[in-house]
């Protein structure tokens, strides 16, 4: 079996028989039965959204009616929970990549190595600046960029590695690390999944050039719009605020709402009188843009973040309870695998990628994607929602490079199937708590052992069950009919 594949296999000679004679095996939610979750454990309460409310009001009233003074706040709030000494609020997380790449001087032309399964990335790097986005392999084991082909894709044109850091663990940075200074590029972190994971006894998001977390969707959790970019060097840091405040380096006071020069430690340094936008905006200090800025982070995204990473310490500390305690029982559960930490690495259980193991439950004939779109629908019935790997195919999103791609693959074009292990791993995979993620508050490890129960009720009680439908959408799929409900009654 190739490397590209060895995840599918977990090397043990391990294959399932039903049990027999122990107690009555609960009928499926699919075909009629009860579900292990009577209603939704996404369904926030009245008082946890008033709770959220509340605090966002309460950081409005204190910000002095200065925007800038509030996003100042925020900012140095990441930075003591990132270790970053420069950090700078955006108002996206589009824009926090954008704003990266003009930072670190990437310029057309400029090549930019990121993970193949990563689509998003690709149009944002040619629009912003002309880069040349190329795509290379995910790791069979930690699911992340691959060091190794890291190093096969690097140029006389490679400027910058993305590493990805995709649902709370990551790549191997050492190898990343060694390769980057190796060949005299930068790293960029892309570290919204892994807030709280840490890599070598330091923060994830404190090991490249630069990084950035995104607030959408909740992904870094915190609720909201908005984003951070981050370094250590002054120098990028101080263009990345003249970049967001039009060419000033001018912001408010965190504490006073007085217009203050930022320093190179990031901090206020003086203050000045004036509105803010005189300076912020003024003709004598437009020396880097002189149109108004798309970056820059609204007082509404502030307030919303600020309020929202009040209590991210417990927030983190119990995604990483409940993250180990689901995964530990899961890991008994047979036909299902997860990815391996790098050495070094912890998770931070932004949310739980499983792979499924046709071998493991004594399917060998049949596909890993048959078998996971069989445990989706099960345990979406059962009331546990599961997510894709990836939300578009891999390497074919069109912002891709084929003339950069070609070199890696011997003159093909940028095709799917150049990314085995993205291919097979997007193929056989769902994640649990992406967008909907019981891994959080106010969720408690006894929702986490639910979650448990409903795949045990679904991969050991009703294995054989299971099996059958698989060979059903296998079969489905072969009379092309690849939209076929799964579970449903034969048609006559």
């Amino acid at each position: 079996m190739s490397a590209a594949h060895s995840f599918l296999t977990s090397g043990r000679d391990l294959k399932f028989d039903p049990p027999t004679g122990v107690g009555r095996i609960q009928k499926l939610a699919l075909d009629g039965g009860p579900g292990v979750f009577a209603t939704s454990y996404n369904a926030m309460t009245g008082d946890r959204d008033q709770e959220r409310l509340l605090r966002i009001q309460y950081a409005m009233r204190g910000s002095h009616g200065s925007g800038s003074a509030l996003v100042h706040k925020l900012e140095r709030r990441w930075q003591a929970a990132t270790g970053r000494r420069h950090v700078v609020a955006c108002r996206s997380g589009a824009a926090a990549v954008r704003l990266a790449l003009e930072s670190l001087g990437i310029g057309p032309g400029d090549e930019i190595i990121c993970p193949a399964d990563v689509c998003f990335t690709s149009t944002i790097f040619r629009s912003a600046t002309g880069a040349i986005p190329v795509p290379v392999d995910i790791s069979p084991h930690t699911l992340q960029i691959d060091p190794a082909s890291v190093e096969e894709a690097i140029t006389d044109r490679t400027r910058l590695i993305f590493a990805v850091n995709r649902y709370g663990t990551t790549p191997n940075y050492r190898l990343l690390i060694n390769t980057a200074e190796k060949h005299g590029i930068q790293i960029l972190e892309e570290a919204t999944h892994s807030l709280g994971a840490v890599f070598e006894k330091r923060p994830v998001g404190s090991l490249g050039t630069a990084s950035v977390w995104a607030f959408e969707g909740s992904h870094s959790g915190v609720r909201g719009n908005g984003a951070m970019f981050a370094t250590d060097r002054a120098e990028v840091a101080q263009l990345a605020r003249r970049l967001v405040l039009c060419g000033s380096d001018v912001l408010s006071n965190n504490d006073t709402g007085e217009l203050c020069v930022v320093g190179e430690d990031g901090k206020p340094q003086h203050s000045h009188p004036g509105h803010q936008d005189e300076i912020a905006y003024g003709a004598e200090n437009s020396r880097i843009n002189e149109r108004p800025s798309t970056y820059a982070m609204t007082h509404y995204d502030a307030a919303v973040a600020y309020a929202e990473s009040s209590d991210l310490e417990d927030e983190v500390a119990r995604r990483s309870a409940n993250g180990a305690h689901l995964a530990n029982r899961l890991s008994t559960i047979p036909g299902l695998s997860m990815p391996t930490l790098a050495r070094g690495a912890s998770h931070s259980y932004r949310a739980l990628p499983i792979l499924v193991q046709p071998d493991e439950l004594g399917l060998p004939e049949v596909l890993s994607a048959e078998l996971r779109d069989v445990v989706v629908a099960a345990m979406t019935a059962e009331g546990v929602w599961l997510d894709p790997w990836s939300s578009q195919p891999v390497g074919l999103d069109g912002g891709f490079d084929e003339e950069a791609a070609s070199r890696m693959v011997g003159g093909a074009a940028c095709k799917r199937s150049e990314f085995p292990t993205a291919k097979a791993v997007d193929q056989a995979t769902f994640v649990i708590g992406n967008d909907r993620s019981p891994l959080g508050s106010p969720h408690s490890v006894a929702v986490m052992d639910q979650i448990g129960d409903a795949f045990q009720k679904v991969l050991v009680e009703n294995a054989s069950r299971i099996c059958e439908l698989a060979h059903e959408r296998a079969d489905s799929l072969v009379t092309s009919d690849p939209e076929a409900k799964i579970g449903a009654p034969p048609s006559t």
